[in-house]
């Protein structure tokens, strides 16, 4: 399969380069953004080669490729240029917009899914670099105090440390805001000398005569991401009414000039506190209800992925991480439902006789179990077959619940599948029996409900009461 050819089709199935408002991608999807909803073509937009599922959510049409989606976005992006590439969103007069009205929710889901989006790989990369620690340094392989587990080990932080500039940068896009601009207001909040201040805490503050906060925003998500969002619009007034002579020079320090006390004073220090609140609640979850989120998240999952909801997640994940260094909103309930995708489609594959059946189930089990992709999973098998997709819910539910109610916790992030578990290896020794334990729960519990429940291939009924159709004419 071409998927250039893929991306490229998808593209003009939306209206062109002219009609994208913005394009990003994850693990399995082709996520584009249009300026006018009436110049997609319905027909060619659920039939580009290569694309399991073309889905509607979230304010974006979303193509389900696969793990070769990077190619598909490539392409795309060799054609509409790296500028709206990422979530960079169009300046477009208000009337133009009549037939782009969202409800807040799905722009909201659009906006996380924008920001978050395009520096996941490098907090996937920083969460198996510490796996990859983790397990040297249980196995002997590498002595604490050696150069090479200091470096290894500020690589891997490096990412969560200057998370407000990553943040900065892909929220600029999202908001249609110089990049620039917005990474340098991210770095004025990681500045060393802001940074020893408030280590200090001893030396007040004051910017214009306002107080300055001292808050460490290390690894925060909130402040940087309020940050930008104001900072946005400063900039757009600033673009409407400075003359074209003086605009290139005064812009950039009329923003500078009004964000600084206000990130300082105002915005920094709420984005705190509602971070800080936040992690506090799902602490509060963790300690008094453990079992609610991953038997949520464990039976749910199959259906936020159905309709893209999965990155919804993100920012509680990063705002726990960075407060307490450990998460529990997703990596158990994703797992458990990972695993029983690819155990499902491992009993539909032994219990199939159909050849291209059996390859298909196979290679979305491997996916699943040891990639962590299960959107494959999802539209190829659990969707197609009837009655699979309540056994992979009651499997990655049972699984979860186990989860939940033994404390189970991830350290650091990757898609949850067999390959990945070591990122939930961490202070607790006995984390990580938890994590195998979840895992055996939600793929026995799975494969054997798949394995003996009646399932039926849908698209041979469809086939079927065609031809009945055809000889009843």
């Amino acid at each position: 399969m071409d998927y250039r050819e893929t991306g490229l089709k998808a593209l003009e199935a939306v209206g062109g380069s002219s009609n994208v408002r913005n394009v990003t991608h994850c693990a399995t999807r082709l996520r584009i953004e249009v300026k006018d909803r009436l110049k997609v073509d319905e027909v060619k937009v659920q039939n580009v080669p290569g694309v399991m599922k073309m889905i509607e959510s979230a304010g974006q049409l979303q193509f389900v490729i696969g793990p070769s989606v990077n190619e598909s976005y490539q392409a795309v992006v060799s054609e509409i240029g790296e500028g709206v590439a990422g979530g960079q969103v169009d300046d477009e007069p208000e009337d133009k917009k009549g037939t782009n009205k969202q409800s807040i929710v799905v722009k909201a889901l659009a906006i996380i899914s924008g920001i978050f989006i395009p520096i996941l790989p490098a907090l996937i990369a920083s969460g198996m670099i510490k796996a990859l620690l983790t397990i040297l340094t249980s196995f002997g392989l590498v002595d604490t105090a050696s150069g090479v587990f200091t470096i290894i080990t500020f690589a891997a932080d490096s990412v969560f440390y200057f998370l407000p500039i990553l943040l900065a940068a892909s929220s600029a896009k999202v908001f249609g805001m110089s990049q620039g601009l917005a990474m340098m207001l991210g770095a004025i909040l990681l500045h060393p000398t802001f940074t020893t201040l408030v280590a200090d805490g001893t030396q007040a503050l004051d910017i214009f005569g306002l107080g300055v906060r001292l808050v460490n925003y290390k690894a925060t998500v909130i402040p940087i991401i309020l940050i930008i969002w104001i900072a946005s619009y400063v900039e757009k007034l600033a673009t409407r009414f400075l003359p074209d002579v003086i605009k290139y020079v005064f812009r950039p320090l009329i923003v500078m000039v009004v964000m600084l006390p206000l990130s300082l004073c105002l915005l920094g220090p709420i984005g705190a506190v509602l971070g800080d609140g936040l992690a506090a609640l799902l602490s509060w979850i963790q300690v008094t209800i453990p079992w609610l989120l991953p038997t949520f998240i464990g039976t749910i999952a199959p259906l936020m992925v159905l309709f893209g909801l999965n990155n919804c997640t993100i920012p509680l994940i990063y705002a726990q991480l960075s407060a307490v260094g450990y998460e529990t909103v997703a990596g158990p309930g994703m797992l458990a439902h990972n695993i029983s995708e690819g155990a499902a489609s491992l009993a539909i594959a032994l219990k199939s006789k159909d050849k291209k059946i059996k390859q298909q189930a196979f290679s979305t089990s491997f996916t699943a179990l040891l990639g962590g992709i299960t959107e494959p999973a999802i539209y190829g098998i659990t969707l197609r077959y009837k009655n699979v997709l309540p056994c992979v819910m009651i499997g990655g539910g049972v699984a979860g619940l186990f989860a939940g109610l033994t404390g189970l916790v991830r350290y650091a992030t990757a898609a949850p599948s067999i390959i990945t578990l070591p990122t939930y290896m961490g202070a607790n020794s006995n984390n990580i029996w938890l994590a195998v334990a979840t895992l055996v729960i939600a793929f026995v519990v799975t494969f054997v409900l798949v394995y003996f429940v009646k399932t039926e291939d849908t698209n041979k009924e469809v086939k079927n009461q065609a031809v009945l159709d055809e000889l009843n004419k």
